[in-house]
This record gives C-alpha cells, sequence and structure tokens, in this order.
C-alpha cells in the first residue's frame, strides 16, 4: 500500500505534496533508534510485530513489551465488574496491550466517561496505526513506517474516552528512562504522542 501513503512520496510523484522519504531512506532508516510511542499501547501484527501477554516475549520491530500506566481500571477497560462503576485503582503493568476502547451507551451513564461528554464510540486501534506509521517493517505486508529501521517502545496512557494527565506524565518519564520508580531498559530517542487535550 506504499503508493497510498501519499506523505511519503516525493512531489514529484503526482502529489501535491509529499516528505520525500526515499531520499532520507538513502541516508537512515532510522536503525538504532528507539521511538516511544505513547498512545493507547499496540496490537500484534505482521507489519509491526508481537508480544505475548505474560512472557514478554518481543518480534519484529518492538524493543520490548512496554508499559501501560493508565491508573484508572475504567479508563483502562480492565475493571474486574462487568461495569465501569467498579473499583477505579488500577496498578500501571508492564505491557502495553491495547484492551481497546469501546464506549457504549451504557458507559457513556458512568462517571467519569458522562462528567467529560464521552459519546458512543468503537476502539480505534490508534496506537497500532501510530506505531505503523512511525516504524512499520518495510515488508510486503499493509504500509512502510517512515522509520522502518527504527524500534518502537509501545506506552499506553490513553484508554476508554481519554487519559489522565498524569498518567501521561509518567508514560514520558518512563519513555526517557528518568522515571523514579520503575526502570526502563530501553529509554527512547524519540516521544512519539499523537494525543491532544484540555
Amino acid at each position: 500500500l506504499y503508493s497510498q501513503r501519499w506523505g511519503m512520496l516525493p512531489v514529484s510523484a503526482g502529489t501535491s505534496y509529499g516528505a520525500n522519504f526515499e531520499n532520507a531512506w538513502a541516508l537512515t532508516t532510522g536503525s538504532g533508534v528507539v521511538v516511544a510511542v505513547i498512545d493507547t499501547g499496540i496490537l500484534p501484527h505482521p507489519d509491526i510485530g508481537s508480544i505475548t501477554l505474560g512472557s514478554q516475549t518481543v518480534t519484529g520491530n518492538l524493543v520490548s513489551a512496554g508499559f501501560d500506566f493508565i491508573t484508572d481500571c475504567r479508563v483502562a477497560a480492565t475493571c474486574p465488574s462487568s461495569t465501569p462503576s467498579g473499583s477505579e485503582v488500577r496498578t500501571p503493568v508492564d505491557i502495553a496491550f491495547d484492551q481497546g476502547y469501546l464506549i457504549d451507551a451504557t458507559d457513556a451513564t458512568f462517571f467519569p466517561f458522562s462528567a467529560v461528554g464521552c459519546g458512543v464510540e468503537p476502539s480505534s486501534w490508534h496506537g497500532t496505526h501510530v506505531a505503523g506509521t512511525v516504524a512499520a517493517i518495510n515488508n510486503t505486508v499493509g504500509v512502510v513506517g517512515g522509520a522502518h529501521g527504527a524500534k518502537i517502545l509501545p506506552v499506553r496512557a490513553l484508554g476508554k474516552c481519554f487519559g489522565y494527565t498524569s498518567d501521561i506524565a509518567a508514560a514520558i518519564l518512563w519513555s526517557a528512562g528518568v522515571h523514579g520508580s520503575i526502570t526502563n531498559p530501553n529509554p527512547a530517542r524519540v516521544i512519539n504522542m499523537s494525543l491532544g487535550g484540555g
């Protein structure tokens, strides 16, 4: 699907604008660089690699299984009860596995979702999408990443509807290798945050 990645193509390829990644790749593909993707986490994908829950098996362009900093089980979609009104506090875990963030009509009525105006929406698997844009493997599957020689460090700080600024801040510190209590053996040279908010 490379021909559809108009943002990577040179202007001469028939697009009105483009970043001309092909010329950049003649100089570097990002080899040796670790890029943290702070987002919704990651799912296994042949264009990126895979992580195995529990055993920390890592393949492809993933440098590690990453870390999940979401501290509210409702946002993480991991509450033990069937409703988001269960126990909120959640301990961060050492794998950035995307649980999805489907908001259904019932979820939208519960705090904190109701307080910030979350509507019904499906999971987008945004973290996996962004990781692919950054460093999808240069193969014959799907797309190719802008820095396909780089390694991805997946970090989960966003979940259902939103993410707490405190969780995002902890994710930034860990990604950079300077978190006060959680060691990161693979600090990132680059941190990508495709997110925003008030």
